[in-house]
This record gives C-alpha cells, sequence and structure tokens, in this order.
C-alpha cells in the first residue's frame, strides 16, 4: 500500500480526476494510514473548495479543520475524565451545531437553478 499523498495534492472541487471509487479507495487508504481527520479533509475539501484553490489556502483551511477537530477532541477527553457526565447544554450545543452544518452543506450541495 502506498503512502497517502500530502493534502496539498488531494482532490478538491467536484474531484473529476475521481471516479466514486477512487476516492472511496483514497479514503480508505488515508483511514487505514491512520489519518482519518485527513479524509474528514478531503470530503471537506472536495465539498467547499473550488479546484484552483492555492496551496497556501488549502494549507490554511487544512489548519482551521484540524484546529476544529482538537477542539472537539478535547471536549471528549474532559467528558472522559469527568466520567462522561458532559454537561446536557454543552452536549446539545455541539449536537445542534452539527446538525445545523449538516443541513447548511446540503443546501451548498443542492444544484442552483437559474442565471444570476
Amino acid at each position: 500500500m502506498s503512502d497517502p499523498p500530502p493534502a496539498a495534492e488531494l482532490p478538491s472541487g467536484d474531484a473529476p480526476d475521481l471516479s466514486p471509487a477512487e476516492l472511496d479507495a483514497l479514503l480508505d487508504r488515508l483511514i487505514k494510514a491512520s489519518r482519518a481527520i485527513d479524509a474528514g479533509f478531503v470530503c471537506f475539501r472536495i465539498a467547499v473548495a473550488e479546484p484552483d484553490t492555492d496551496a497556501d489556502t488549502l494549507s490554511e483551511m487544512r489548519f482551521v479543520f484540524f484546529a476544529d477537530a482538537q477542539h472537539l477532541l478535547n471536549l471528549m477527553l474532559d467528558a472522559m475524565e469527568t466520567g462522561g457526565r458532559v454537561p446536557a447544554i454543552c452536549r446539545n450545543t455541539v449536537i445542534a451545531e452539527l446538525q445545523e452544518f449538516a443541513a447548511e452543506m446540503e443546501l451548498r450541495r443542492e444544484p442552483t437553478q437559474g442565471n444570476a
């Protein structure tokens, strides 16, 4: 199995150069290489980045993506240290935020109609 490509070389936009099977294989390789967050970043990048996004912007996007993953990890570790007793307000807020984001992502994926 070859090493996964660096983040700057991962697909963006509609990933026209990758078939669904190739994308699945790439995500599988990343996960097997213990790079599950990078696999998530690939999906994020395909959803939001234009194919011609420059390397500096992609690097910053990846930094922000990983910073958020680090924040969520800290929330989970804090919960484990307190015996899993996460205040309901925190738990419900995180769930609500992620549900709102999922809905927003669905809207962005819907094809637009008409001319602007």
